[in-house]
């Protein structure tokens, strides 16, 4: 129900409106002249739906639409023209119906504003409550790294801790620090946290080698690769 009351697509909701009212079409066509004026009453679904949504004005345009096409089809059916159309001002039960479809699509399409405006008011509401723990859930990781860093004994716990909590932080799979080397331009692996924690420490690059560290020392500031096979870093 929540897919059909607020469809992501746009289309989705002038299918559903067509559908409906090409299938109240096929049924007033099919049965009026057994069941008569009355009929006309399935009218409120397209007319509902309409309201829904786009609002009162899709409503109305909608309510005329089908008052329209009921008359087209009296028409079609061998009445007369005529008949037809004083009977849209004359005759109580049709008059009642139009201006109740009217009043069906205004309160409806009333309804409808209300409703996606609440909804709407909530979910900037829940995003906002999101950004607002997930702040809080990184500077807490933030002040655990401060404190631990602190506590460790030497360079390499402070720096083992370090990658391990900055791949948490970010939510990394894979996350590595080096030293640079400035005189021979190259990094010195240091710590990794992922699939490379054991091997990266004794890895060696030689001077000058082109490296993502050497790009990112020569570029000074972040990189965002999105192809890791073909990168020209």
């Amino acid at each position: 129900m929540q897919k059909l009351a607020y469809p992501k697509q746009r289309i989705s909701s002038y299918i559903i409106l067509v559908i409906t009212y090409s299938l109240y079409v096929v049924i007033f066509t099919m049965y009026h002249d057994r069941f008569g004026t009355g009929i006309a009453s399935l009218a409120t679904i397209p007319v509902i739906g309409a309201s829904w949504y786009f609002g009162i004005k899709g409503g109305m345009l909608t309510a005329i639409f089908c008052v329209l096409s009921n008359t087209i089809i009296q028409i079609l059916l061998g009445h007369s023209i005529s008949d037809s159309f004083l009977g849209l001002f004359t005759i109580p039960t049709t008059v009642i119906g139009t201006f109740a479809l009217i009043f069906v699509a205004f309160v409806v399409g009333r309804l409808s504003n209300v409703t996606r405006e609440r909804r709407e008011a909530l979910l900037r509401l829940e995003n906002y409550e999101k950004e607002l723990q997930a702040r809080m859930s990184f500077l807490e990781v933030l002040n655990e790294i401060t404190k631990t860093a602190l506590e460790a004994r030497d360079l390499e716990s402070t720096l083992t801790v370090l990658v391990e909590n900055i791949a948490k932080l970010f939510e990394a799979d894979d996350c590595f620090l080096a030293l640079w080397d400035e005189v021979n331009e190259k990094p010195i692996p240091m710590a990794a946290h992922g699939s490379m924690k054991v091997v990266y420490p004794h890895l060696a690059f030689e001077a000058g080698e082109h490296t993502l560290a050497a790009s990112l020392m020569k570029a000074g500031h972040p990189l965002a690769i999105t192809d890791l096979q073909n990168s020209p870093y």
